[in-house]
């Protein structure tokens, strides 16, 4: 339906990591916690802040400009984590997770098979 389709859209679209998740960005400063924050954006991050400092400076010492911004970074996710989330419990899903189905190599490589034929050539 086009109302699902709209949502995915937007959905995309904040999602989007050109300028550098500017939407994502502007969003999350509004959101009230509990929120689940997209680790992705945040791993982008670290990756850049990694590799586009060094971790030790001429002289020998730590890089504290490194390690203050890894830790904003950190600080940031770790806002979202300090509310708990109020959710009723499922048991349809609590038994599942409780007792999950165990499949064989062999079980899921016939399931996969089934779902994706190997093209015939």
């Amino acid at each position: 339906p086009s109302e699902v389709l709209e949502k995915k859209e937007a959905i995309d679209a904040l999602v989007n990591p050109e300028k550098a998740y500017k939407f994502l960005r502007d969003r999350m400063q509004s959101v009230t916690p509990p929120c689940m924050p997209y680790l992705g954006m945040y791993l982008t991050d670290l990756t850049f802040i990694s590799d586009g400092n060094a971790t030790m400076t001429p002289e020998g010492l730590v890089n504290l400009a490194k390690s203050k911004l890894i830790a904003s970074v950190l600080g940031k996710v770790a806002l979202y984590q300090q509310v708990r989330y109020n959710l009723n419990k499922a048991p349809v899903l609590q038994t599942h997770l409780d007792n999950p189905e165990v499949c064989s190599d062999q079980e899921l490589y016939t399931l996969s098979l089934q779902r994706e034929p190997r093209a015939t050539s």
